[in-house]
């Protein structure tokens, strides 16, 4: 992959973080550390952009069943980092008994954003601006040869 494509497939993931998920996870309410904002990472592959996150976005998104006991000193952290004053084992108990509100709830749409029509339809601009060169470029050395061929 050349570099001009690559590092316009990673500008895009990127401001998809910061323009799309980000400010959804804040409008959620979901930031206590802010780590998960930190943790999101992009990659490219092809014409493909990879956003990476942190290993407990799922628990995030769809909440934690009830069965087993969490991470105490997790949910210590959280409770800090949130501001609640409550006993981390206490909190643990709770959620291994009946399972997180969100897990009651149902998955929140922390990245239900980005099957937003509106969202979907900027990226795939953006991400067409950026292939267009180089398909422009095929398309040209295809209508040369077919020119050169008598066709």
């Amino acid at each position: 992959m050349n570099k001009s494509k690559e590092k316009g497939l990673e500008v895009i993931g990127r401001n998809v973080c910061e323009k799309i998920l980000i400010p959804n996870y804040d409008r959620l309410k979901l930031r206590a550390s802010g780590q998960w904002s930190r943790m999101l990472d992009v990659r490219t592959r092809g014409n493909t952009i990879e956003i990476l996150g942190a290993n407990y976005t799922h628990y995030m998104i769809h909440g934690r069943a009830s069965g087993k006991l969490p991470p105490i000193a997790a949910i210590a952290l959280w409770l800090k980092q949130k501001g609640i004053k409550a006993n981390p084992y206490a909190v643990a108990k709770t959620i291994a008994k009946n399972g997180t509100r969100t897990f009651q709830k149902g998955e929140n749409n922390l990245l239900k954003v980005l099957e937003d029509s509106k969202n979907k339809q900027e990226i795939a601009l953006q991400v067409g601006k950026v292939l267009l060169p180089e398909y422009q470029q095929r398309l040209i050395e295809i209508l040369k040869k077919l020119l050169k061929n008598g066709h």
